[in-house]
C-alpha cells in the first residue's frame, strides 16, 4: 500500500463525507462517526545563544501537519485510539499528551530541535528565504487509510530532520482500532504462536532481493506495526528496526491463511475466518 495511495483516499474520503462525517452502510443516523480535518503550516526564525551557533549562520524551522483527527466512531470518543496517533504523530515526545490541541500548542511553542535548550527563542515568520540552510523540518501526518465496519486502521507518519543533519529520518506508523470493542488491536492479540509468525516474516524478508546485504538483526522483533491489505496482513519495520537506513522503510505481505493457523480465536473473529 503506498503512501500517495494512502494519502489519496484520505482526501476522497474526507471530500466525500464533506470533511466532517463518515457512515458506514450499515449504521444509522445515531452511529456517525466524525473526522476533524486539522492543518498547520508555521515557519520560524530560532534565535540561538553563542554557544550553539554556528558563526554567523541564521537558523530556522518548519511545521507542516495535517492530521484526520477522529472525534467519533459509532458515536463514542475512541481514548485509545486518539493517544495512539498522538504518541505515534508525535514520535513519543511526550505521552501521553491530554488532547490533540496540548500537543499541537507544545509543538508549536517549543524551538523545533532545541526542546529544552535555554537560551533559545523562535519568532514566527510569513517566508524562510530561499538561500537558507540551516532549516529544521517536521512533517506530520495521520488519516484513516483503512475502514470497515468492523476495523479501523490509521496511517501516522512523522519525519523529522534537524539543521544541518546529513539526512532526515521518518517513521512510517500503522495504528489499528476495533470499532466492536472500543480498543486499539495489538500484535498480541492477534497471534497465539508469535515464533512462527516471525518465523514467516523472517522467510518473506530472505526472498526480497532489495533487503539482500541491509538486514541488521539475526531475530526478527515483534512487529508491532502492521496493516490490513486486502487479504493480506502487511508488517511494516522502521529504518534501523531491521534493516539499515539505506534500505528505508521496510515492509512484508503475508496472506491471512498462510497465518491462521497462529491467531488466537479474536484474531480469526476479527478478520472473519470463524
Amino acid at each position: 500500500m503506498k503512501k500517495i495511495f494512502l494519502y489519496s483516499l484520505a482526501i476522497a474520503l474526507l471530500a466525500s463525507c464533506n470533511e466532517k462525517k463518515v457512515e458506514n452502510a450499515e449504521q444509522d443516523e445515531s452511529a456517525l462517526s466524525e473526522l476533524r480535518s486539522v492543518t498547520v503550516d508555521k515557519k520560524y526564525e530560532l534565535q540561538l545563544p553563542d554557544s550553539l551557533k554556528y558563526a554567523d549562520d541564521r537558523f530556522f524551522s518548519e511545521l507542516n501537519i495535517f492530521i484526520s483527527w477522529p472525534e467519533k466512531i459509532n458515536g463514542k470518543t475512541p481514548t485509545e485510539l486518539q493517544q495512539r496517533i498522538l504518541a505515534k504523530a508525535f514520535d513519543e515526545r511526550k505521552t501521553p499528551y491530554k488532547n490533540l490541541e496540548e500537543a499541537l500548542n507544545t509543538v508549536k511553542s517549543e524551538p523545533l530541535g532545541y526542546e529544552g535548550e535555554s537560551g533559545v527563542t523562535q519568532k514566527e515568520i510569513s517566508v524562510i528565504p530561499d538561500d537558507e540552510l540551516r532549516i529544521s523540518t517536521l512533517l506530520v501526518e495521520a488519516y484513516p487509510a483503512y475502514m470497515n465496519s468492523r476495523l479501523w486502521t490509521y496511517y501516522v507518519m512523522n519525519y523529522f530532520y534537524p539543521a544541518g543533519a546529513a539526512h532526515g529520518v521518518g517513521k512510517d506508523y500503522y495504528v489499528n482500532y476495533d470499532v466492536k470493542n472500543g480498543k486499539v488491536v495489538t500484535i498480541g492479540q492477534l497471534f497465539s504462536n508469535m515464533a512462527a509468525v516471525k518465523e514467516c516474516i523472517d522467510r518473506e524478508l530472505s526472498r526480497k532481493q532489495q533487503y539482500e546485504g541491509y538486514l541488521l538483526v539475526d531475530e526478527i522483533p515483534n512487529p508491532e506495526n502492521f496493516y490490513v491489505n486486502n487479504y493480506t496482513i502487511c508488517f511494516v519495520f522502521n529504518p534501523y528496526e531491521v534493516a539499515a537506513y539505506a534500505a528505508g522503510v521496510v515492509s512484508v505481505e503475508i496472506p491471512i491463511y498462510e497465518l491462521s493457523d497462529y491467531m488466537t480465536d479474536y484474531g480469526k473473529t476479527l478478520f472473519q475466518l470463524q
